[in-house]
This record gives structure tokens, C-alpha cells and sequence, in this order.
């Protein structure tokens, strides 16, 4: 008889742990696929310049040029964004070496402003080409979308909290100073 109770108990005991499994897996399901969509980027710019498609009124041929345009320049940034990151990378693990050289992590930061240089000319060039292939009455729109990815390009998120409050603490900020009085001393005998 004590035996048959003790199946049921492990029986039972093994149900109620299924059961248990159920209502957490079920619960982590809801929790991890029912996240709302990731907010627009800032400013409305769509990435990797579709925006250009859709407000510049190109007519086909324009269309696709820009599509050539942007399959170019696009695959350039991301093998220079390749490049630079290959570098930081090389900086950091220098960085970490028992003692560092520090020849090398110039070496890699002069790399990285040469990298960069280059970078900052292949942008300009790609927008000379589009003005290229504009009609005069679309540049001033383009104008005002390039000053637009310019502005965004440059744009940064507000400071965190705690970085604002370690910039804060830094030796010589926001000091306050408080004239400190002489300390009492006896009138000197004249």
C-alpha cells in the first residue's frame, strides 16, 4: 500500500513539474515575441538613403542611376567602416597588453585618420554624383536632404545620467570656492 502511494506521489509530482514547464515556457514565449517594433529613426531619415527615392522625384533613368550610385558607395562605407573597426580593434587589444605599446596605438590612430580622410572624400564625392544626375530644379531639394544626413550624421545622443554626473566630478568642475578665514592667531606684540 505505501508503495502505491509513493507512485502516486512521484506521479503527481512529475505532472505538476510539466505543468510548471508549460506555464514558464508559455510565459517567456509571450514575453520575448511580444515586444513592440523598434522605434523610426531619429529626424525620419530612412536608412541607407531610401529617402532619396522617395522625395526626390526622380524619373527612371535618374532612379537608376541613384540605385547604382548607392550600391557603390554604400558597399565602400561598409568595407571602410570594416577597415576602421579592424583598427579600434587592434588599439584595444594593444591597449590590454601587459605594457602597452604605445608607438603602435599611434600607429593605429594615425591609420584610423587616414582611413577616415579617405572616408570623409568618398562621401563628398558620391554627393558631387548625385547633383550630377539631378535636374537644376531638384537641387535645392537636394540641398536640403544632404544638410539633413549632414546634420544627422553629426547628431549625438544626449549624454547618460551617469556620464553627466562623472564629467561633473572631475577635478577642477564645478568647484566651489570657500575664502577660508586665517586661523585666530594673538596680535603680534609691536
Amino acid at each position: 500500500m505505501e508503495r502505491i502511494n509513493s507512485n502516486k506521489l512521484l506521479i503527481s509530482s512529475i505532472l505538476v513539474l510539466i505543468g510548471l514547464n508549460s506555464v514558464t515556457l508559455t510565459g517567456l514565449w509571450f514575453l520575448i515575441y511580444s515586444k513592440p517594433p523598434a522605434p523610426p529613426m531619429p529626424g525620419n531619415l530612412m536608412p541607407r538613403g531610401d529617402r532619396m527615392f522617395s522625395e526626390m522625384n526622380f524619373d527612371t533613368e535618374q532612379s537608376k542611376a541613384l540605385e547604382l550610385l548607392h550600391q557603390n558607395h554604400f558597399m565602400n562605407i561598409d568595407s571602410t567602416e570594416d577597415e576602421l573597426h579592424q583598427l579600434r580593434t587592434k588599439m584595444v587589444d594593444e591597449l590590454f597588453k601587459t605594457i602597452p605599446n604605445t608607438d603602435s596605438l599611434n600607429g593605429y590612430a594615425m591609420q584610423m585618420g587616414v582611413v577616415q580622410a579617405e572616408f570623409e572624400k568618398n562621401v563628398f564625392r558620391h554627393f558631387l554624383d548625385l547633383k550630377a544626375i539631378c535636374r537644376p530644379d531638384q537641387l535645392p531639394k537636394l540641398k536640403t536632404t544632404l544638410t539633413e544626413i549632414i546634420d544627422h550624421m553629426h547628431r549625438r545622443p544626449p549624454p547618460s545620467p551617469l556620464h553627466q554626473q562623472n564629467h561633473n566630478e572631475r577635478p577642477g568642475r564645478n568647484m566651489q570656492v570657500n575664502p577660508v578665514s586665517p586661523p585666530d592667531q594673538p596680535p603680534s606684540p609691536r
